[in-house]
C-alpha cells in the first residue's frame, strides 16, 4: 500500500509495440498489470498510474484503460497518467520540437540519435492524443472529472478522479466538443 491506500500501476514501458509491461518491483501494496491489455488483478483501487506508456498503443485501447481504470477505482480514486502528447496545433508542434531539439543538442545528443527522435516523433504524431483530447477521453470513459497538473513541452499529467465523496456532478467537467486541428 502506498500511504495506506491500494495502488495499481500500469504501463511502466518496458519494450516497443505489443510488448508493454511492467517491470518487476518489490514494492509492498502496489499491484502490477503485466500489460495493460491483459486482465489486470482482482480487486478496486484508490490509485491506477500509468507512465509513459499509453502513447505507444492505439486510441482504442488508450480508452479501454481509461474504461478498466473508472471501473477498477473506488470512490473518489484517481487514474493518473503521466506521457507523452501531441500538440494541439502545427505551429505548436514546430516550436516545442525547436525547444526539444535545443535541449537534445545542449546535453551531448549525436545528429544521428536527434535525427532519429524526430523521425519517430512525426511517424507517431498522428496517433497521439492532445492533452485536450485525453482529459475529454477521461471524462467519456466514465470519470466524474478530470484535470491536468503538469504540462510541459511534449510530456503532460492528466488525472481523472472517479465519482466519490470528493467529486460532485455539479463541478466543471471537460467540454465535450471535439478539438478543431488547427493548421493540421
Amino acid at each position: 500500500m502506498v500511504g495506506g491506500r491500494k495502488s495499481l500501476a500500469l504501463g511502466i514501458f518496458h519494450g516497443h509495440g505489443d510488448n508493454i509491461s511492467a517491470r518487476e518491483t518489490d514494492r509492498r501494496g502496489v499491484s502490477l498489470a503485466r500489460d495493460l491489455r491483459d486482465p489486470w488483478p482482482d480487486g478496486t483501487y484508490d490509485a491506477i498510474v500509468t507512465s509513459l506508456c499509453l502513447h505507444h498503443v492505439p486510441p482504442g485501447d488508450r480508452y479501454s484503460v481509461a474504461q478498466r481504470a473508472a471501473r477498477a477505482l473506488n470512490p473518489a480514486g484517481r487514474f493518473i497518467c503521466g506521457d507523452i502528447y501531441r500538440a494541439a496545433t502545427d505551429w505548436e508542434e514546430a516550436l516545442l520540437t525547436e525547444s526539444w531539439v535545443r535541449a537534445m543538442k545542449r546535453e551531448g545528443a549525436p545528429v544521428d540519435v536527434i535525427e532519429g527522435m524526430i523521425r519517430q516523433r512525426a511517424e507517431r504524431r498522428p496517433h497521439l492524443s492532445t492533452v485536450a483530447e485525453f482529459r475529454r477521453s477521461i471524462i467519456d470513459a466514465g470519470f466524474t472529472r478530470s484535470y491536468v497538473p503538469f504540462t510541459s513541452g511534449f510530456v503532460g499529467l492528466v488525472v481523472g478522479e472517479a465519482q466519490g465523496p470528493l467529486s460532485t456532478r455539479n463541478e466543471e467537467k471537460a467540454p465535450a466538443r471535439p478539438v478543431a486541428r488547427d493548421g493540421a
